[in-house]
Parts: structure tokens; sequence; C-alpha cells
């Protein structure tokens, strides 16, 4: 993959954009929900015994693995080297609101995003210096936002930027129109 990008002449291109199966799963992992031992494990969460729910991605042919979210769920950063193996390049995430938004379960929505918003906190602290900057998807930021979700999403990306490192937030699928106000 690195060559085809070099002998087209691209710069840069973000890291963890590939997946096993499903970046919405690797995510959930990235975040503690779900912890699999190994490649069986992690397949089992896919199309095995423990098979997570599957759905549309936004309007597209594309799918996505469901998390089960609960108020009893604890999210802690669970990473290792199977994220990234290239360094010094922008790192590909999904963003804290569109995995909340997409994922299921009964829970208070603002609290789960306060402590999500804690863990990718720590995640762009951590890699400030392995990472050139951080590549953020929120394609959830185009559905039927309420003017109290868009508060909450600004104090997300108020929070964020704490980290000091610099955040590329990409949404798409519609216009935002409140998107510059981040």
């Amino acid at each position: 993959m690195i060559d085809t990008y070099s002998r087209n002449n691209i710069d840069d291109y973000p890291q963890n954009e590939m997946t096993g199966y499903d970046n919405m799963l690797d995510t959930a992992i990235m975040l503690g929900v779900y912890k699999p031992q190994n490649t069986e494990e992690y397949y089992d969460l896919c199309r095995g015994a423990n098979a997570l729910e599957m759905t549309k991605w936004f309007n597209t042919n594309y799918h996505y693995l469901v998390p089960e979210i609960s108020d009893d769920t604890k999210f802690n950063l669970n990473w290792d080297s199977r994220y990234s193996k290239w360094y010094k390049k922008p790192l590909y995430l999904i963003g804290p609101y569109t995995f909340l938004k997409l994922s299921k379960g009964s829970f208070n929505f603002e609290n789960k995003l306060t402590e999500l918003t804690d863990i990718y906190l720590k995640l762009l602290t951590e890699k400030s210096s392995a990472y050139s900057n951080f590549h953020i998807d929120e394609p959830a930021f185009v559905m039927d936002t309420t003017d109290k979700e868009v508060e909450m999403i600004k104090k997300v990306y108020n929070r964020l930027a704490e980290a000091g490192v610099d955040i590329n937030v990409f949404t798409y699928y519609e216009d935002v129109d409140w998107l510059e106000e981040l």
C-alpha cells in the first residue's frame, strides 16, 4: 500500500484506516468495550457465536458492526501496535460522537460522551509525538442533531484541543451548517 502511495506522489495519508473486519468494532476494542484475546475471538464478534448486530453505514451500501453500550460500560484505552505500524503520519479514528451515536443500548448519552472524551484526550496526548496529526471522522454530525447535542460536540472538541495536536475533523454525506463553530 505504501508503495502505491509513493508511486502516485501522495505525500500524506492516514494510518489505521484498514481493518481486519470493521472500523466500528476496532474502535470499540480500542475503547475497551470488547477485549478479544486473539483473532478467533475477534472474528467471533464479526460473524461467530458472539456476532454483533450489523446495520447500514448511513446511506451507503456498506455495513458496520453495532457496539452495545450501557451505563455500566467502562471505557479504557486499549492501544497496542496492532492499530498502526507507521508513525509520523496522520492517525485515522472514528470520532467519539459518531461512535456513541451509532452504538446501541440504554445509556446516558451525555455522560458516556464525557467519558469517551477523556479516553480520546488521553489517546491524543499519549500519541502526540508518534503521529503528525489526527484524522477524526464524524459522519454522525449530518444526522438530525439537536442544539443540545451541538453544544455537547463543541465541548468535546474544545476539550480535545487541550491535547495541543492538529486535529482534522471530517464529516460527509451532507452539509453541517454549524461545523465552523467548532
